[in-house]
Order: structure tokens, then C-alpha cells, then sequence
């Protein structure tokens, strides 16, 4: 874990690696309350890419990880209803 204020906010410093590639990165949760819900601010930024995911656009990389990333917020959204 990184930098937290728990329960409001969580950070983690992440290191990832595979076959001729590694990457790390940081990533930073907030709850915020809003009305009768919560908002989550979530944020990540890429540090580091070495090996074949260095020759990979940052804007290609943005693209994929967005995708992803609302993708699992929506089907969690879906889980919990």
C-alpha cells in the first residue's frame, strides 16, 4: 500500500512483470460522500515501462487501460445494484 487516510482514501504502488516486459505504477482511491451515496475518485498513473510494452504508445496504453478500467466500475455498479 502507498499513501492512505482509511477509511476515506487508499494508495498502492504497483509492479507488474512478464515475459520481456515489467511497469509500475501508482494508484489512489477516495470515497466522497455524495447526498445519500458515495463517490469514488480514482486515479493511476503509469511510472515506469521497460521492455516490449515501452515501444507501445502512452496513448494507445491510455485508451486500453480506460476501457478496462469503466468496464470493471460498470459491472461492479451492476453487481451491487
Amino acid at each position: 500500500l502507498g499513501e492512505s487516510d482509511p477509511p476515506r482514501a487508499a494508495g498502492m504502488r504497483i509492479a507488474a512483470s512478464g515475459i520481456g516486459q515489467s511497469m509500475k505504477a501508482i494508484s489512489r482511491s477516495e470515497l466522497i460522500a455524495d447526498g445519500d451515496g458515495t463517490l469514488v475518485r480514482w486515479t493511476a498513473e503509469v511510472l515506469e515501462r521497460k521492455g516490449l510494452v515501452a515501444a507501445v504508445s502512452k496513448s494507445l496504453i491510455q485508451a486500453a487501460a480506460d476501457k478496462v478500467i469503466r468496464d470493471a466500475w460498470r459491472q461492479l455498479h451492476e453487481q451491487l445494484g
